[in-house]
C-alpha cells in the first residue's frame, strides 16, 4: 500500500507498506504536496497506470492560470527536462492528480504543486519499481501523530495546519487524547511544548505517560487551551 501523509509544511511523505505473512517493511519519501489554494485530495485510490517519461498533458485549469499570468499556454509538455512530471508518473484513480518526479527537486518539502504528490528524482525511480497497478493508495491530512516504537515508548510529532483543516494541533491533540483515553498527556512534560512548537520533529514523552492514567479529560481540555493563548 501507498499511503501519503501530507502532515506538515516541514516534511510531508510518501510512505510505502509492503506486508508478507511475517513482516512489514516501510520506505519513506519526502514529497511535494498541492499549494493552499490547489490543496492535495484526500482519500482512498488505486494506482491504475505507470509511464516512464511521461507526456504531460496539460489539463485545462492550469492552461486557464497560465493565461491569467500572462504565460506561454501549453497543452502538452513532451518528455524532457522541461517535463515537470519528471521521469516516473503513477497514475491514480484520483484523476486530477497522480504521483510522480520533478525537474524542481527544491520544490520537495513545500506546497507548491497543483494537487499532484511529487517526488525528488532519485526517489521517483525507486518507488516506481517497488509500486504495482492496482496497489492501493490512501492520502491522509493530520497535523499531530502518535506512535510507539518497539520498546513501546510513546512519541509525539505536531505540525503546522497548512490547509487550515483542524484549527492548529491543539485541537487535534485534544481530539486525540479524547479517542484514544490519553489521560496522562496534559501532565508529560514535552507534549505541551511540541505542540507549541509544531516542527514535525519525533518528540519522546517519558515512561510515565502511558494510555492510562487518572487524569481527568478537563484536564486534557484545560492544558491545551492554554497553550493556544
Amino acid at each position: 500500500m501507498v499511503r501519503t501523509s501530507a502532515d506538515t509544511s516541514v516534511r510531508p511523505c510518501v510512505f510505502v507498506d509492503a506486508r508478507t505473512a511475517c513482516t512489514t517493511q516501510v520506505w519513506t519519501y519526502p514529497v511535494g504536496l498541492g499549494r493552499d489554494d490547489w490543496q492535495t485530495p484526500t482519500g482512498s485510490y488505486r494506482v491504475v497506470a505507470k509511464e516512464r517519461d511521461p507526456t504531460w498533458e496539460v489539463p485545462l485549469s492550469i492552461q486557464q492560470e497560465m493565461k491569467r499570468k500572462g504565460e506561454r499556454i501549453r497543452t502538452k509538455v513532451a518528455p524532457g527536462p522541461e517535463n515537470p512530471l519528471g521521469n516516473y508518473w503513477l497514475g491514480l484513480s484520483l484523476t486530477c492528480c497522480g504521483i510522480h518526479g520533478t525537474n524542481a527537486p527544491r520544490s520537495i518539502y513545500r506546497f507548491e504543486t497543483h494537487g499532484c504528490i511529487r517526488l525528488a528524482p532519485e526517489d521517483a525511480v525507486d518507488l516506481f519499481s517497488r509500486v504495482s497497478v492496482g496497489a492501493r493508495v490512501e492520502i491522509i491530512y493530520d497535523t499531530v501523530v502518535v506512535g510507539r516504537d518497539e520498546r513501546g515508548r510513546l512519541f509525539v510529532e505536531a505540525h503546522p495546519d497548512v490547509y487550515e483543516r483542524h484549527g492548529g494541533p491543539y485541537e487535534k491533540a485534544l481530539d486525540f487524547a479524547g479517542n484514544r483515553d490519553l489521560r496522562s498527556a496534559s501532565e508529560a512534560p514535552g507534549w505541551e511544548e511540541a505542540l507549541r512548537i509544531a516542527e514535525g520533529i519525533a518528540t519522546p514523552l517519558p515512561a510515565s505517560l502511558r494510555l492510562s492514567g487518572t487524569t481527568a479529560p478537563d484536564r486534557i481540555r484545560d492544558s491545551v487551551a492554554a497553550i493556544g493563548r
